[in-house]
């Protein structure tokens, strides 16, 4: 043991490993950017897949960005699109409940309008049977004044003069013209008698005539030429008898007609007798429209001493 010490002992220590040092990180140098020509010289060294490989890259990548970017446009569009649907279904909700209001309004006028239709009609109704009944009192009033007026009428007639005309020979041929054979000049000898109660007075006789058609119109209304005085003037008294020549009174008128025998042509005459009261007031005129043949009247010349005495026709009869 000691001898193995002392040989140990004589050789001597191996040398010691100096202890390991831990690496220190050193940063590479920063890479220079990449310049068009080194780009050019790598796509030199490329083989014709790798460089197709890197444009196809490329348009992968420009479309996934096209697409992105759509994608975004149609998302905001979408977005946007939602708000305004949203709005659009706000406002319609609201429209619809203003529309709901309205309907209601215009049911509840549509209510109060029939309402007042019925009312206008219940007073149209009232106001229909009042008019009915007026109308039924003002006919029955009209009937009883139309009585009144007519008993007053016959009253008055009693006790007032009431002229009539005398039917008899009233025409005659007066002479013939000798210068126009178609020319004739008729005599009216008119006669009229009272058969009221009471004289009349201021007798006038109007009096027309004419061959052809009735008169009407304008020939109703007497010129004053063709008004003329009764003769006797009067005061003409009550006469119980049609002709009694004390109490008739008269005129003599005559004109000249354009008249031919055989042309069956009819001659027309008619007027007026006016008069009044003793006491001035004038009383209803009797008025006259008669028609006969001309061939008949023609006939009578005036040196006879009755003149045409019939038929006289009154002119609502026909002509035959």
């Amino acid at each position: 043991m000691d001898r193995e010490d002392e040989t140990n002992t004589g050789q001597p220590e191996p040398p010691q490993a100096a202890p390991a040092q831990e690496p220190h990180k050193v940063d590479p140098p920063p890479a220079a950017p990449a310049t068009a020509q080194q780009f050019k010289e790598v796509e030199e060294r490329m083989t014709a897949f790798e460089r197709s490989t890197v444009r196809w890259t490329r348009v992968a990548v420009f479309a996934a960005i096209l697409a992105a970017a759509f994608n975004c446009l149609q998302w905001l569009e979408i977005h946007e699109g939602g708000a305004d649907t949203h709005n659009l279904a706000v406002a319609a909700r609201d429209q619809a409940a203003a529309a709901k209001a309205q309907v209601e309004e215009l049911t509840k006028e549509a209510a109060d309008t029939h309402d007042l239709a019925v009312q206008a009609k219940n007073q149209a109704d009232r106001t229909k049977t009042i008019a009915e009944q007026a109308i039924i009192q003002a006919k029955a009033a009209l009937v009883q004044a139309t009585a009144m007026a007519t008993m007053a009428a016959e009253v008055r007639a009693i006790n007032e003069p009431r002229m009539i005309l005398v039917e008899g020979g009233w025409l005659k041929t007066y002479h013939q013209d000798s210068t126009k054979d178609s020319t004739k000049t008729i005599l009216v000898s008119l006669l009229v008698a009272n058969t009221g109660a009471k004289p009349a007075d201021g007798i006038t006789i109007a009096v027309n005539m004419k061959v052809g058609a009735p008169p009407k119109g304008k020939e109703l209304i007497f010129k004053r030429n063709e008004v003329n005085d009764a003769y006797p003037a009067g005061p003409l008294t009550q006469s119980n008898r049609a002709i009694d020549p004390d109490h008739t009174t008269g005129v003599n008128w005559h004109k000249p007609i354009a008249a031919s025998r055989g042309k069956r042509q009819t001659l027309y005459i008619w007027g007026e007798i006016r008069y009044t009261n003793l006491a001035g007031q004038s009383q209803p005129p009797v008025q006259f429209c008669r028609f006969v043949p001309v061939d008949a009247v023609l006939a009578i010349r005036s040196d006879s001493e009755v003149g045409y005495s019939g038929p006289y026709k009154h002119c609502d009869e026909k002509a035959n």
